[in-house]
């Protein structure tokens, strides 16, 4: 009974795995293989498991060979343009080769072919290539000239970093006695901008302009003449301004004091003028309303008198009975 159950399970077992059932093969004939790809891993096309790798070969030029036997029902999807992914559906479980076909050629692949194809690409998730990108990465991380580069940073960066330590209590007290919130600033900013805008083409092309008569420049004589026609003003005119003002200094002088003593008072005269016209408007105004015409169109001059200091002159005034019996 041992030996029926053994026999049975052995058998049950190959035929889950599809030993029994005819495969198709396909050999991938490349320079290289994925990290961790062993006999009997998965073999998808567009994501679906196929068949299974069913042995691979080193040849003695360094290629490798690959059989892949693959259902037959799913082989004639398999196209000749396909090239292998080396890919694992999580980090810890096996390499697969994964068929992805380019497009370029649509024709069916047949059994037994043979395929030359390139290298193809393994993915990130498999554990041999993280351990191995881990690897390099720790390695640069623990290089010399990083540790160096570190402590040079530090050692330069600590001024700097006192010198924020004292500057962020200054920018605290600006920050609480401002006059003007971000937004304001940014909108007066704003309509700077717009005003300072049509001026900005204008001026480009004076510049330019500028930049266009100055080709004579560029000659070889053009520096020559400029500076003789620099040296020629200076001498001409500059030199001799010059001694005008310092041979006449003192007359100069007081006619600058003449011109400041009259001109400060006119100025500052000038300044009062808004202002007193401001309180000349304003004096207009209450005066027009101190004047009432009342019922019998007669013009009446409204008066206001202050009297709570005084109540020695107000008692008699309340207490007076006006001409016609109310007071």
């Amino acid at each position: 009974m041992t030996a029926v159950l053994v026999a049975v399970g052995t058998m049950l077992g190959f035929w889950s795995t599809g030993d029994f059932t005819d495969k198709s093969h396909l050999t991938l004939v490349t320079d290289r293989v994925g990290d961790g790809l062993v006999v009997g891993a998965d073999v998808k096309y567009r994501g679906y498991r196929i068949g299974a790798v069913d042995s691979i070969e080193v040849q003695h030029d360094g290629g490798q060979r690959v059989d892949l036997a693959i259902d037959p029902e799913q082989f004639g999807g398999v196209t000749v343009d396909v090239v292998p992914a080396y890919v694992a559906p999580n980090m810890f479980a096996g390499t697969g080769v994964e068929l992805i076909p380019t497009g370029r050629d649509p024709r069916p692949v047949h059994d037994g072919q043979e395929l030359r194809v390139a290298g193809g690409s393994t993915s990130l998730g498999t554990l041999t290539s993280v351990l191995g990108r881990a690897g390099r990465l720790t390695s640069t991380l623990g290089d010399p000239e990083v540790y160096r580069s570190v402590d040079t940073l530090l050692r330069y960066s600590a001024p700097g970093v006192h010198a924020i330590g004292d500057v962020m209590p200054l920018l605290r007290q600006i920050v609480a006695d401002q006059r003007m919130t971000v937004t304001e600033a940014m909108s007066d900013l704003t309509a700077k901008l717009d005003a300072i805008g049509p001026a900005v083409l204008p001026a480009l092309r004076v510049v330019d302009g500028a930049l266009d008569h100055t080709e004579y420049l560029d000659q070889p004589s053009g520096l020559r003449d400029v500076r003789d026609a620099v040296d020629g003003l200076s001498k001409r005119l500059v030199v001799p301004l010059g001694n005008i003002l310092g041979r006449n200094q003192t007359p100069l002088l007081a006619l600058i004091n003449l011109g400041l003593d009259l001109g400060v008072p006119v100025v500052m005269s000038l300044g009062t003028i808004p202002r007193a016209y401001t309180k000349l408007t304003s004096l207009i105004r209450a005066t027009g309303d101190a004047f009432a015409v009342q019922d019998d169109s007669k013009v009446r001059l409204l008066v206001d008198v202050l009297l709570a200091k005084a109540p020695q002159i107000s008692t008699p005034l309340l207490s007076a009975t006006p001409r016609g019996g109310r007071r």
